[in-house]
C-alpha cells in the first residue's frame, strides 16, 4: 500500500471532523519514496514546488506536488528529532519554507541530504570465476535541495521551537560521519510562494513554550541528563576503580527511583487533570469509514497512575508510563498547537472586525 493514500484518507477524516489544528509527528522517520512525499505535501500546500534534485552532472530538477488545492489549511504542527531523515526532512522543510507549519523537537533532523544507488560489481566483471562474490558499491547519485535553496545535507530542518532532549546530547547525524558531503545553497525554486511567516505567530508561540518547558520537572530531567551525558563525553574516559563504579551506579539507581517516585506521585494528579480536559479517539484506517470515531475509554488510559499514587514508594521499582499516553514533548506540541490555533482564532477576528469597519 501507499502510505500517502492512507495518509491522504486520515487528514481528510480529520477535516471532515472539523478539527482545528493537526500535529504531525516525524519523530524517528528515517524517510522513504520521494514519490510520496511529493505527495504528501501537497496535501497542507497545494500545488507548487516540493523538492530540488541535483544529479551527478551538476542539473537540477524541480519536483512538484499535483495537488491544486490544499487538502488541509488550518494551523499545523511538525514533531521533528535527529533520527527525522530523508524524505520525512524533504516534507519538514518543504513545510517550513512554505511558512505552512510550526517545526518543533530537537535542534535539527538527521542532515541526510543525499540519494545512493546500489550497483552489483558482478555486471562490470563478468569473467570472474564466482561473480556473485564480487560484491556491491552504493555511490551517490543525486543531493536534494528544499525549495528555498539550502540543501538538507548536513544541517537538516532547524526545528522553529527546540525543546530538551537527549540526542541532541549524543553525536547523531550526516555531519558526524565521515566523508559526508558539504552543505552548499542553490536558487530557490521558480513557482515558491510562501506565505505570511506573520500568520505562524512564531514570537508567541516561542514565549509561551519557553514557560512552560522551563516550569516542566520531565523536561529538567532531560536537561540534566543531557549534560551528564555531554560531561562524560568530553571526558573520554571510564574509571577502572571497582569501588568508585560501584558508587556512581548507587548514584544513578538512587537518582532514578526518587524520580520514579516522584513520577507516580505527579502522574496521579496529572492523569485526572487529562480526564478532565481531554477527551481521546481512535482514529486509523478502519475508523475512516465510521460514521462516528469510537472514543477511547480514559479510565483504562490511566488507571494505572490512580493506583501507583496510591502504592507503597518501595514498591515503586519501574519507571511509570507517560499518562494518557502523552510523552512530554507531545503534551508541548499539543500547547503550541493550542497556541496557534487561539493566535489564529484572534487574528481572524481582527481581520473581520477591520474589513466590517472599513
Amino acid at each position: 500500500t501507499r502510505c500517502s493514500i492512507d495518509i491522504e484518507k486520515l487528514v481528510k477524516r480529520l477535516k471532515d471532523e472539523k478539527v482545528e489544528g493537526i500535529i504531525l509527528d516525524l519523530r524517528g522517520n528515517g524517510g522513504g519514496s520521494l514519490e510520496e512525499v511529493r505527495r504528501m505535501t501537497g496535501f497542507f500546500t497545494g500545488r507548487g514546488p516540493v523538492v530540488q534534485v541535483k544529479n551527478h552532472q551538476g542539473r537540477v530538477e524541480v519536483k512538484d506536488s499535483s495537488h491544486r488545492a490544499p487538502i488541509y489549511d488550518g494551523p499545523l504542527v511538525v514533531l521533528i528529532d535527529k533520527t527525522s531523515a530523508s524524505a520525512s526532512e524533504i516534507l519538514a522543510g518543504a513545510l517550513q519554507d512554505y511558512n505552512r507549519a510550526v517545526i518543533v523537537g530537537d535542534s535539527s533532523t538527521f542532515g541526510k541530504g543525499t540519494v545512493q544507488q546500489p550497483m552489483e560489481l558482478r555486471k562490470m566483471m563478468p569473467f570472474m570465476e564466482d561473480a556473485r562474490r564480487a560484491g556491491v558499491l552504493k555511490p551517490t547519485i543525486q543531493k536534494f535541495y528544499r525549495v528555498a535553496g539550502s540543501t538538507t545535507q548536513l544541517k537538516g530542518v532547524e526545528s522553529d521551537i527546540v525543546l530538551p532532549s537527549l540526542l541532541d546530547a549524543f553525536e547523531v547525524g550526516e555531519k558526524y560521519l565521515d566523508h559526508a558531503l558539504p552543505h552548499d545553497n542553490i536558487r530557490r525554486a521558480p513557482g515558491l510562494k510562501p506565505l505570511d511567516r506573520d500568520n505562524l505567530f512564531m514570537a508567541e508561540l516561542k514565549q509561551n513554550s519557553d514557560r512552560r518547558v522551563k516550569a516542566c520537572q520531565d523536561f529538567n530531567y532531560t536537561d540534566q541528563d543531557a549534560k551528564r551525558m555531554v560531561d562524560r563525553r568530553n571526558r573520554n574516559t571510564v574509571s577502572l576503580n571497582k569501588e568508585l563504579r560501584k558508587k556512581e551506579l548507587n548514584e544513578a539507581e538512587e537518582r532514578r527511583k526518587l524520580r520514579n517516585i516522584e513520577r507516580n506521585k505527579r502522574f496521579g494528579k496529572l492523569a485526572e487533570s487529562d480526564m478532565k480536559i481531554y477527551r481521546f479517539y481512535r482514529l486509523d484506517l478502519e475508523d475512516v469509514k465510521r460514521e462516528t470515531l469510537v472514543e477511547i475509554d480514559r479510565d483504562k488510559i490511566n488507571s494505572s497512575y490512580m493506583r501507583k499514587a496510591k502504592d507503597d514508594l518501595k514498591d515503586l521499582d519501574d519507571t511509570p508510563e507517560w499518562p494518557s499516553g502523552l510523552d512530554p514533548v507531545k503534551r508541548e506540541s499539543i500547547q503550541i498547537l493550542a497556541d496557534l490555533v487561539e493566535a489564529t482564532k484572534r487574528a481572524d477576528i481582527a481581520g473581520a472586525v477591520q474589513n466590517n469597519n472599513g
